[in-house]
């Protein structure tokens, strides 16, 4: 008990002289995406991911999002076991995670885990903690299980590593393959060389009695000191110079370490179940305890783990509590919460050492103490109004504007002397802001106007936009800023005015339009001045602008403010614009021309700014808020001035992560969902980061992604090698001069896409083509052939039957003829008889000459048709005297047909006309002709028609019909007492099959 109230002493005596640990923590946890909330292991990698080993997953975060890994035992690529026990990262980037089953390393690219077991039965055993192992600079890995085993990280196979002492050992193992041996009997050994097994024997061991070792650990730095503790009974950590093989100090520490980190010799860092513990060589220590009342403090519960990154950020994994985080650059912020929860701070003034601060609920107070202010909360001066600015007079008084109810004054302890409204219209009676200029004038901007007057008993005078010679602009006043000149800018609703100490008008800028000024559409909040004259004008919807020797320069979000709504705007010691928006606190970083976003990760408890709640206190800004007041150390805040490096972390395909080896991937993208993550390095950055991005091959411009978005996705890339661009920037104008990271794509086409595949299918399809053509052709050929052969065939056949018919039934008709021609009847009976007979006998020879005619013709024209059959009826129209014969000839375009079609024509219209002139009394018989579109042929008379019941006609009917079908044409007979119409028209089905049957 002695020895832990002079522990105890000595830490606090220690605390007073050492520099503390921040007290601001930011925790993460399940809430925000973690996967438990018990943290073993932290780790931030070379490209700034952090990675958090919980009891339930493996957590990698880029300062925003949690992605989690876990066991599945359905993929052997996952991680062996979700309980996390320690992280580290070999020189190939790859991470070596120890869990509660098994060893794995992880490549980041392929997003796989390579399962590592010193022994093969471990895979199928449920616990087998790798807790103590070495990443070594050749990255083969050292674990100490039951002993030393040397893992070839490449084929996985392990050695056992040989000991000098066959006694109980306690292997101490540097990175650089140099081991210390701590046997059962206290012996100390020690290995320049693992490789090459050569021990040395340096005696006793240096640390003290041997049963206390037996749970030792060294923590090395740079290959010359050893830190040594024991995890379970020692009150002091012992320094080893392995150069000397000397202890050359002993540092007191509590006891029950889970872990030491030494960051330089003077900044060791332990974990502990009370809090962390911090200390160094020369020997001065603190100890943070947990403390569960502390705002932004310490989370409770046991300390399991920390780490300290690049950039000074401390982590701290906790036990069912989350992940901490803090800097040394917390401390810069301070934050005090008004009594009245969910009280709004809308004005600041300071009297002194006081610091007043206006509220929705009343007016409060605070002291500083020294150069602090001091911790708490506000105490009360006046309760139950609701106060929109503030200010102190020339005599100490405090001025408050009362919303609704003009001002108040109140002396030093708070007694209200005087309460009056200022002269004007009724909006008069709602301040707005309230300050006091160097001649102790006080300066008011209502709804109504702006006031200005000496004191409470002087007279007032308005500006406002009625009147004539203190004329504004707009009459809602937002602020008042006196310049290192003593002008005064006037900031309102519709431009800025500003007049001289003397209150005469200056100049002003109209902000109600687009054409009158550099002020474009917007209200004007807020003015400051630096240090060289320039005027910083704020707006409410178009950001900042610069003013200076008549020249202005705009900022927005393009060039790093959080949002382009404006509050406030305020000068800082260092010549530093500071800018209150809508989306948090911003401060302007000269070096870069830009403004920079603070964030949580900075230390900002809050983003909830108010318009007109600023002051400046020397180094102190003062900032009112929805959350309370923000009290900021500007003098020591520092802005990060390094480059974003920006990288494609992961890519997914429909959902699936792939491989990515070497900065390249080949995908065949059809029909997939391509998503590209991007990160950023340091990834734990402050600020939103802007991330650009462009595809070389697909389009050459770049495409600036909204703040906070960090994907990118496609469908449907081409065919070709494509190469994906990204890069990073805190603000849009710093992207062009950002590093460029590049992901080279090999999107392939399947094979039926490919050139060569269309090339030989489209040989392929011109080869088929032409052996089809050439198949079609020798077909059509060879049909062509047999038909000229079979047309010749017929022809000679057709010539054979002419010269038949005309050698033999022509012959005998002939001499029918000429006999019936020398016969002299005696009786008028025979002479009938003798006519009729010639009259058979010249039909049948007028019907030989058309039938040999016809046969005798290859092809016979639509022309030679019609004159051929005039002929006929002609004849015919000898032998009916009493019948007029009418012709009609319309012939647009002569056509040929074959003589076999034409003759069953002929055949058709030659019973027609017969049929008339013997049958139907027409005393009118007309024939017509028509070739416009189709081919018409037409015999009408105006006779008495016929009937059904003579078969003979029907008979002759049916051979019309079949004559006509076979030709192609469609036949139609229309009968009646008026008269009949036969008819032949060209088959529309049949148009076609005519033509061709025509070129055969």
């Amino acid at each position: 008990m002695k020895r832990i109230c002079l522990l105890l002493f000595i830490l606090h005596a220690f605390a007073i002289a050492f520099p503390q640990l921040p007290s601001g923590f930011l925790l993460y946890g399940a809430k925000d995406g973690l996967s438990q909330n018990s943290v073993h292991a932290i780790f931030r990698d070379r490209d700034g991911l952090v990675w958090i080993g919980t009891q339930d997953g493996l957590n990698s975060f880029d300062g925003k999002n949690f992605t989690v890994y876990r066991y599945n035992e359905k993929d052997s690529n996952s991680i062996s076991d979700q309980f996390i026990l320690n992280i580290q990262e070999d020189r190939a980037g790859n991470l070596w995670i120890g869990t509660r089953n098994g060893l794995n390393a992880f490549n980041k690219r392929t997003k796989k885990f390579t399962r590592y077991y010193i022994y093969p039965a471990e895979k199928h055993i449920f616990q087998s903690a790798y807790f103590d192992f070495f990443v070594q600079q050749d990255n083969n890995v050292l674990v100490y299980t039951d002993g030393a085993y040397m893992v070839n990280a490449a084929t996985g196979s392990n050695s056992k590593l040989s000991s000098p002492s066959a006694q109980h050992n306690n292997w101490l193992i540097t990175p650089n393959n140099k081991a210390w041996i701590i046997d059962a009997d206290n012996r100390f050994f020690y290995c320049p060389d693992l490789h090459k097994k050569n021990f040395l024997d340096l005696g006793l061991s240096p640390f003290g009695a041997k049963a206390d070792y037996y749970n030792i650990t060294a923590v090395p730095y740079r290959d010359s000191l050893l830190f040594v503790y024991n995890r379970e009974k020692a009150n002091e950590i012992i320094v080893f110079d392995t150069r000397s093989n000397t202890v050359t100090k002993k540092i007191p520490a509590p006891a029950n370490f889970t872990q030491l980190k030494v960051i330089t010799p003077d900044e060791i860092i332990g974990a502990s179940p009370k809090g962390i513990f911090k200390t160094g060589i020369s020997g001065k220590s603190y100890l943070l305890l947990t403390n569960k009342g502390t705002e932004n403090g310490l989370p409770p519960g046991a300390i399991l783990t920390t780490y300290k990154d690049g950039e000074g950020n401390l982590w701290v994994g906790t036990s069912g509590n989350g992940v901490a985080v803090t800097n040394s650059s917390f401390d810069n912020y301070q934050l005090i919460k008004p009594p009245v929860q969910n009280d709004v701070i809308t004005c600041l003034a300071k009297n002194g050492t006081t610091l007043y601060a206006g509220t929705r609920s009343g007016l409060y107070k605070t002291e500083k103490i020294g150069d602090h202010y001091a911790t708490g909360t506000l105490s009360p001066v006046l309760t139950g109004k609701s106060i929109t600015g503030i200010t102190i007079d020339r005599d100490g008084n405090i001025w408050a504007g009362v919303q609704g109810e003009g001002i108040v004054i109140l002396n030093r302890s708070g007694k209200m002397i005087k309460h009056f409204l200022l002269p004007g219209i009724p909006g008069a009676t709602t301040v707005l802001y309230m300050s006091t200029d160097v001649k102790g004038r006080i300066m008011i901007g209502t709804a109504a106007g702006f006031y200005l007057t000496e004191s409470a008993s002087s007279p007032i005078t308005r500006f406002a936009n009625s009147e004539t010679k203190h004329r504004l602009e707009g009459d809602y006043v937002m602020n008042a800023f006196e310049d290192r000149d003593r002008n005064i800018w006037i900031s309102n609703n519709l431009g800025l005015n500003v007049f001289t100490q003397y209150a005469e008008p200056k100049f002003s800028f109209q902000s109600s339009d687009d054409k009158s000024s550099f002020l474009k559409r917007t209200i004007i909040t807020s003015v400051t001045q630096d240090s060289t004259g320039a005027v910083w004008i704020a707006t409410i919807r178009a950001g900042i602008y610069k003013y200076y020797q008549n020249r202005f320069s705009q900022f927005t979000t393009s060039s790093g403010l959080g949002s382009d709504v404006v509050y406030n705007v305020i000068c800082d010691n260092r010549n530093r614009i500071w800018a209150t928006t809508s989306a948090g606190l911003n401060i302007f970083n000269e070096a870069k021309n830009s403004f920079t976003t603070l964030t949580s990760t900075d230390g900002v408890t809050t983003s909830a700014f108010v318009f007109g709640a600023m002051y400046k206190d020397n180094n102190y800004l003062l900032f009112g808020t929805s959350e309370g007041l923000l009290i900021c150390d500007a003098a020591k805040v520092e802005l990060h001035n390094g480059d974003i490096a920006a990288s494609v972390s992961d890519v997914k395909i429909n959902g699936q992560s792939i491989d990515i080896e070497r900065d390249i991937f080949t995908i065949m993208p059809d029909g997939k969902l391509i998503n590209f993550e991007l990160a950023a390095s340091p990834a734990f950055f402050s600020g939103n980061i802007i991330y650009q991005y462009r595809l070389l091959g697909q389009h050459d411009e770049w495409i600036t992604l909204p703040p906070g978005i960090h994907t990118v996705s496609y469908t449907g890339l081409p065919y070709k090698k494509l190469i994906m661009q990204v890069r990073a920037a805190g603000a849009v104008n710093n992207l062009a001069t950002a590093t460029v990271s590049n992901l080279e794509i090999k999107s392939t086409a399947p094979f039926w896409k490919t050139t060569a595949f269309i090339v030989i299918l489209v040989l392929v399809f011109v080869a088929l083509a032409i052996l089809t053509v050439i198949i079609y052709n020798n077909n059509h050929y060879k049909k062509q052939f047999r038909a000229l052969q079979v047309e010749k065939g017929l022809q000679g056949e057709r010539m054979r039957i002419g010269r038949d018919l005309h050698d033999n039934i022509g012959a005998y008709t002939s001499a029918l003829i000429a006999g019936l021609n020398h016969i002299q009847p005696g009786n008028e009976d025979q002479e009938k008889h003798v006519t009729d007979l010639k009259e058979y006998g010249s039909n049948i020879m007028g019907f030989l000459r058309e039938t040999i005619w016809m046969l005798n013709s290859e092809t016979l024209t639509i022309t030679a048709f019609a004159d051929r059959f005039k002929n006929y009826a002609l004849r015919i129209s000898k032998n009916y005297p009493d019948t007029d014969f009418r012709f009609t000839e319309e012939i647009v375009t002569d056509k040929s047909l074959p003589p076999t079609r034409m003759l069953n024509i002929f055949r058709i219209l030659q019973e027609a006309l017969q049929n008339a002139c013997k049958h139907s009394h027409a005393s009118v018989i007309s024939v017509a002709v028509k070739n416009t579109d189709l081919l018409y042929f037409e015999v009408k008379d105006n006779g008495k028609g016929f009937g059904e019941e003579r078969s003979a006609e029907n008979y002759g009917l049916s051979n019309m019909k079949q004559r006509a079908a076979e030709s192609g044409f469609v036949l139609s007979i229309v009968t009646g007492s008026g008269g009949t119409v036969v008819s032949i028209r060209e088959n529309t089905a049949n148009a076609a099959l005519v033509h061709n049957d025509e070129t055969v």
